[in-house]
Parts: C-alpha cells; sequence; structure tokens
C-alpha cells in the first residue's frame, strides 16, 4: 500500500495532505515536517532540555532516512504496517515515525498528543507499529487486550517504572525501550521488555564506554563520534546497561553517587507505594561540598526516609542515604513526561533549600 495519511477517518496523499491547512496545532508541525521531506529541505529539531539549555540540530533528509532504514531492519518493519503517530513530531520520536512511514511507503494514522492516548484508541484497530511516552501507558492495565494489538511497539523519551516494566514485559506483543537522543536522530539501541535485561546496539551503529564510563556512539550520520553524558557499563560487544547521567553525579564526601541508579534500586526494593513519586538530588553541604536529598511532593515523605535509609544500608549502598528531604509541590517535567533534574537542583541551590 502506498504511502497514506490517515486523520480523523479521512485519507490523504501527501500533497493533498499538504495542500490543507493544519486543523489542530499539532498537525502544524506534522505538516512542516512533510513540507521540508517533499521539498528536500533541512529538518530542524531541539534537545529535551532536561540537563541544560535546549540545543538547536539541524539534520538533512538523507540522515532521516538513514535512521529510518536503521529501525526498519531492527524491528523487521515492512510495506504494509499501519503506523500510529500519537507524538507531537515537533520531536524527533514523532518525526522518525513519519519518516519511517515515508520510508515504507505505507499508512500512517495520526492522532492528537494526548496522555490518555488508550482511551480513545478503537478496541479493533489495525495498528502494527506506534511509539507511546510512559505517561501515555499509566492506564495500560485496563487497555491491556487495544494495546497487544499492536504488534511492535516503542517506549520512550524517559525511564520506565519498575511496576509498568512488569506489565509490558508480561504483554503479548513485542515492546521495546528506546536509547537513543535527539542527536543520533531517535534510538541507536533497544531492549526488549520481558526479554533483555540490557540494551543491545542495533546496526549499523556501534557504542562503547570511555575509560571513565561514558557512553561514545559511531553513527554514519554523524561526522564524529559522540561523546554522551551518559555512565554505563558493556556486558559484551553489543550489550550495555546505563546508570544514569554524567550531569547529575553526586560528590557527597569521598564518594559519587549516581542518583538514577540508586533510585532503581530503591524502586526494586518495593518499599515505596507506586505512587510515590521522588527523585534523588544534590544540595550544599559545607563538609561534604554535596549531600543527597530526597525530592517528592508527598507531604508524608519523611515516613520513608528511614526504611530506604535501612534499605541502601542491606544492599551496601549506606553512602548513598538521602540524609533529609525536600517538599516540592510538582516535579517539574519537559512534554515527554522526563523529570528535569537540572531545574530540580538549579531550584535547591539558588533557594538554598
Amino acid at each position: 500500500m502506498p504511502f497514506s495519511i490517515n486523520y480523523k477517518g479521512r485519507n490523504y496523499s501527501l500533497e493533498s495532505f499538504l495542500s490543507e491547512e493544519p486543523d489542530a496545532p499539532f498537525l502544524c508541525h506534522t505538516h512542516s515536517f512533510l513540507k521540508s521531506w517533499k521539498e528536500d529541505s533541512e529538518f530542524v529539531f531541539y534537545s529535551s532540555g532536561t540537563t541544560a539549555a535546549p540545543k538547536r540540530l539541524v539534520f538533512k533528509k538523507w540522515q532521516l532516512i538513514a535512521s529510518a532504514e536503521a529501525t526498519i531492519a531492527a524491528l523487521n518493519l515492512r510495506s504494509d504496517e499501519h503506523i500510529l503517530l500519537c507524538l507531537d513530531s515537533k520531536f524527533v520520536g514523532g518525526a522518525m515515525m513519519l519518516a519511517r512511514a515515508l520510508v515504507l511507503d505505507c499508512s500512517i494514522t495520526l492522532a492528537e498528543p494526548s496522555s490518555n492516548i488508550l482511551d480513545i484508541l478503537d478496541e479493533n484497530h489495525g495498528y502494527t507499529f506506534a511509539s507511546f511516552v510512559p505517561l501515555q501507558l499509566n492506564n495500560l492495565e485496563q487497555h491491556l487486550v487495544k494495546f497487544e494489538r499492536i504488534s511492535k511497539v516503542l517506549v520512550g523519551g524517559t525511564s520506565v517504572s519498575s511496576e509498568l516494566k512488569k506489565l509490558l514485559g508480561s504483554a503479548r506483543n513485542r515492546v521495546y525501550h528506546s536509547y537513543g537522543a535527539t542527536e543520533t536522530l531517535s534510538h541507536v539501541a533497544l531492549l526488549e521488555f520481558g526479554k533483555d535485561s540490557f540494551y543491545k546496539a542495533i546496526k549499523p551503529y556501534k557504542i562503547r564506554c570511555n575509560e571513565e564510563g561514558q557512553i561514545c556512539i559511531q553513527s554514519p550520520i554523524l561526522k564524529d563520534e559522540w561523546l554522551t553524558n551518559d555512565l554505563g557499563k558493556f556486558y559484551d560487544e553489543t550489550s550495555f546497561e546505563i546508570f544514569g547521567r554524567l550531569d547529575f553525579l553526586i560528590n557527597s564526601g569521598a564518594y559519587k553517587v549516581q542518583p538514577e541508579y540508586i533510585e532503581k534500586c530503591i524502586q526494586n526494593a518495593g518499599i515505596l507505594p507506586t505512587s510515590f513519586e521522588f527523585v534523588l538530588a544534590k544540595a550544599p553541604h559545607p563538609l561534604l561540598m554535596e549531600e543527597v536529598v530526597l525530592v517528592c511532593t508527598q507531604a508524608n515523605g519523611s515516613d520513608y526516609l528511614e526504611q530506604i535509609g535501612k534499605c541502601l544500608q542491606e544492599m551496601g549502598l549506606s553512602y548513598a542515604k538521602p540524609r533529609r528531604i525536600i517538599l516540592f509541590s510538582e516535579l517539574p517535567k519537559n512534554e515527554n513526561g522526563k523529570i528535569m533534574r537540572a531545574r530540580i537542583n538549579e531550584v535547591i541551590e539558588n533557594e538554598e533549600l
């Protein structure tokens, strides 16, 4: 089936879609992307801004095609796929779903990005490939049957809770957590829930860790090897684990604490209710330089501080125990639901919390 766009039950060719004015804000980004594709123009994206000010990144069409082809080969996608696009195409995650449909020459349905997308998905839909951020899967348990009708699913944009991991791992379709960035035009590695313990690099990308443990990526769309700020460990030539970000490392006395790794340890221990949202952050300390603090929105957060401390001590991680809690009215997040840790650390320091 040749490339076609379905929106509100109507099918469009590329030309007919571009001939009409968008009737919703999210369609403006899709319209702009498809116009650039048709005219072989440059594509401009911005990094997420969770670790620093958003960066303006410019790509050419051949780079998007190369990235799309890597995903198509890794997931064995075919020209008879029916793709669901429910992400904003102003971001790489959504834009690359369009690029994959164009390269595959297949159908793609546009749905307005929403946190309750599964609520409005038809029970008998015919989608075979889709991509979601974890925020859109919060009510997955109630809609597991319709979710499983999508044979291949990508989940990306941010980390996945232990509860959601279990649910995705038991689903009957193939669901992958993606690792990549705007700089690499989507994912360069995938982890299949319920099957893989670690991420696996997909061809043609080459990934390694340098002596400092930072992940380095070689890609045919990049001129030079890209040194990321992600900290990881390799277990064989293609399989690796991500521990956290160099940006968020907490230097507490003689120890370097990786907050994302410690958070996973706490979550996996099962001592906190699933509704308890928290992050570990850093605060200035006169003797330690920085101290580990627990940032949460629940007023009863202090009730769990002692339990967390005991849990980490039993794991041999007593050096990473949060020394106190800091309450936020809400945790700052980007549009994909990713917690903006740099913002949290800045607020703590600037407001002397």
